[in-house]
């Protein structure tokens, strides 16, 4: 009996191994071009942004470019192309359990068949972003941590709680009493921001670094709930004035690709206080 299940798990591990998938987009913000290859292709019935079933085709490679929606950044846009087929991505399913991001494309048989074909014969597949509206996701995510740097530079007594980096309104949302006025505090931010923007080396660019909880615990103090045991927390620092957080978002290089951070209004919300901002 212990072999049998001695069998299973090995089976089950190897199973996991092959379906592993390797977040490209975590290593370069700007990788809007890739090719991979095919580890599943499913026929699923899926909610769209209307609530209402929509049958897709489910497509899992085994390299992925395209960001999903998460930590207020919104899903990346784009195609992929087999042979000469180029297919819109719908939407993009982030499965947090697996590790997994999967693209949801429209729901045609000749596709499926072309899919089931290419994964059969491990033929690469060409993923294609939309180049435009990744560096401005970035740029909108970047800006979100450059406003935490100038709130912490100003030594305002506000707690982070909430970012919105989407391009309809981004904002940042803390927890903390508004002092002031509110336009004087949002003058402050925006010739805070101006300075630091202006002060930033050239070569004092984005740094990436995986930590564990230990790491981590160095770094932020108490470490939240979540991060209990972690082994591999991606942590991005902006710049030196940046004392890093862990975050899973695409950023600018360098943030002087920002050029500029218009501070729009800051507004008292319930028990949070909310910058709302713009890039240039």
């Amino acid at each position: 009996m212990q072999i049998y299940q001695r069998i299973i798990r090995n089976f089950s591990k190897k199973m996991e191994q092959e379906q592993q998938q390797i977040q490209k987009y975590l290593e370069d913000s700007y990788l809007t071009q890739y090719p991979s290859t095919i580890l599943d292709v499913k026929n699923v019935l899926i909610n769209d942004a209307k609530q209402q079933n929509v049958n897709v085709i489910q497509l899992l490679l085994k390299e992925n470019i395209f960001h999903p929606q998460g930590g207020g950044q919104p899903d990346d846009g784009g195609q992929i192309k087999i042979n000469d087929n180029l297919i819109n991505v719908m939407s993009l399913q982030n499965d947090k359990t697996k590790q997994q991001v999967l693209l949801n494309l429209q729901h045609q048989q000749q596709l499926f068949d072309l899919l089931m074909e290419a994964k059969q014969q491990n033929q690469l597949v060409i993923q294609l972003v939309n180049e435009e509206q990744r560096r401005n996701y970035a740029r909108l995510h970047s800006a979100g941590h450059f406003i935490d740097m100038v709130v912490k530079k100003l030594g305002l007594k506000w707690a982070g709680a909430k970012g919105y980096h989407f391009p309809d309104g981004s904002y940042v949302e803390y927890q903390g009493v508004l002092e002031g006025k509110p336009e004087d505090i949002q003058l402050s931010l925006q010739q805070t921001c101006d300075e630091l923007l202006n002060e930033t080396e050239d070569n004092d660019k984005k740094q990436v670094e995986y930590l564990n909880e230990e790491q981590l615990s160095q770094r932020m103090g108490e470490v939240p709930h979540y991060f209990k045991g972690a082994q591999n927390v991606r942590y991005v620092k902006l710049c030196k004035y940046d004392d890093g957080c862990p975050c899973g978002g695409t950023h600018v290089n360098h943030v002087k690709e920002l050029i500029k951070v218009n501070i729009v209004k800051i507004q008292k919300k319930g028990k949070f206080i909310r910058v709302s901002y713009k890039v240039q």
